[in-house]
């Protein structure tokens, strides 16, 4: 887990790196046209300019946040080896994101999808750290519904008297 989070943070914090020095504010490069290409964007808010400006809000929030999953990690990545890959994602995204708005003002964002079907059309530009929190919850959430599943299986039928 700590792991997987170290990685995630040292690879986001790297491309964020290498934007910030190679694309010019509010610049673009194509990566694959029509597609996809690397954007250089500023996001002083979360996804969709949501709480925009409230860089210590959102500090104390990403803070709140991984206290929490440190609290209950210990518990999660018991579960099975997906909680673990999960959990390690979240944090390495949530901590990459955490260390932008706190260095910077703002988290830089770098991968905009350019593509004709509108409902891409108006994603946010993100970066690695919210790919790895978005796939880490979704692990995370598919871990969780798969072990209710099998433990609502393994449940005996009761027989119920109509006697």
């Amino acid at each position: 887990m700590t792991v997987l989070a170290l990685v995630v943070v040292v690879l986001d914090q790297a491309a964020k790196a290498w934007v910030r020095a190679n694309v010019p504010l509010n610049g673009e490069v194509a990566l694959w046209p029509g597609v996809v290409h690397l954007s250089h964007v500023l996001n002083r808010g979360a996804a969709w300019n949501l709480l925009l400006g409230q860089r210590w809000l959102l500090v104390a929030v990403t803070m709140v946040v991984i206290v929490v999953i440190l609290s209950v990690s210990r518990h999660l990545v018991a579960r099975s080896v997906i909680c673990v890959w999960a959990i390690g994602l979240i944090m390495g995204g949530a901590v990459g994101n955490l260390f932008d708005r706190i260095a910077h003002g703002a988290v830089t964002d770098m991968i905009d999808v350019d593509t004709s079907w509108n409902f891409l059309r108006t994603f946010p530009v993100f970066n690695l750290a919210d790919s790895a929190l978005t796939m880490g919850v979704v692990l995370l959430l598919h871990s969780l519904r798969s072990e209710k599943t099998v433990a609502s299986a393994n449940v005996a039928p009761v027989e119920v008297s109509t006697k």
